[in-house]
């Protein structure tokens, strides 16, 4: 079994993930989806990063850790991979110069039209070098699509 890391978006909390926590949890792993101080005006990634990583300490782990993220959580993932890299199997683009070595995955919405699926298969292979798995749904797969996405992450915590 394994712990998952759920980051959330912009104006979100935690909450974003329960749906996709009840499937995971009901499958045996682990779940932790900490709220990023999005409220602070003066928290930046760092701060949010910080905010998971204190999460992550404070829960009894099981497992690999898989780390996802969604919209700007996505850039939060790496930074978290950062400190764990021996540990992390999924991650998401970020804005750091080298992107951890670690196992990535980036799962594509089809009917996304926050980030368009043009624009998330060409940043998915020019900077980080794979080609995105997809799905159908918008921009929100763990409240549209929740069992789907949850099938996905086990499968990316067993492949590593």
């Amino acid at each position: 079994m394994a712990t998952f890391v759920l980051i959330h978006g912009a104006g979100d909390v935690g909450w974003y993930w329960h749906l996709v926590e009840a499937e995971l949890r009901a499958r045996g792993h682990r779940t932790v989806a900490p709220d990023l101080p999005c409220d602070d005006d003066t928290a930046g990634l760092p701060e949010y990063a910080n905010t998971v990583v204190t999460a992550v300490e404070k829960t009894a782990r099981t497992g690999a850790l898989v780390i996802a993220g969604q919209s700007l959580g996505g850039f939060v993932v790496p930074l978290v991979a950062d400190r764990a890299q021996s540990e992390v199997r999924l991650s998401e683009p970020s804005p750091l110069r080298a992107w951890p070595d670690v196992p990535t995955r980036v799962l594509l919405c089809r009917d996304d039209r926050l980030l368009p699926p043009a624009f998330v298969r060409r940043v998915a292979r020019e900077r980080l070098g794979v080609v995105p798995d997809e799905i159908p749904g918008g921009h929100t797969p763990a409240l549209s699509r929740p069992r789907e996405l949850a099938e996905r992450l086990e499968a990316y915590a067993v492949e590593g």
